[in-house]
């Protein structure tokens, strides 16, 4: 597992081609985001590992759609995929519902 400062700088790499990025962080019984616009996201990021959350992936949005994908650390592992897609669908239903998809 890479250190939770090597995730941030991935996210602030990917974060470049999009208008948002977040980090993926799943718990048991939920879910959350490190925004890559929030100034504290590397103390936020921290704390959601120390309280057990398991960085999961990144998304990003922009021009309408949103983009997707597992960290290196799950990549290949089925129930990860699942995961991510089961989530994906949730997301993209949500901003849908908020006009934010297909406005390009």
């Amino acid at each position: 597992m890479r250190t939770t400062e090597d995730l941030i700088i991935e996210l602030d790499e990917n974060a470049k081609a999009y208008v948002e990025a977040a980090l993926i962080i799943g718990f048991e019984d939920t879910t959350i985001y490190v925004m890559a616009s929030d100034p504290n996201r590397l103390q936020l990021l921290d704390d959601a590992v120390s309280n057990g959350g398991e960085p999961m992936g990144w998304y990003g949005v922009k021009n309408g759609t949103v983009d997707m994908g597992l960290l290196e650390e799950h990549a290949g592992e089925e129930w990860a995929r699942n995961y991510l897609n089961a989530l994906g669908d949730r997301l993209r239903a949500l901003l849908d519902e908020h006009g934010a998809i297909g406005q390009g």
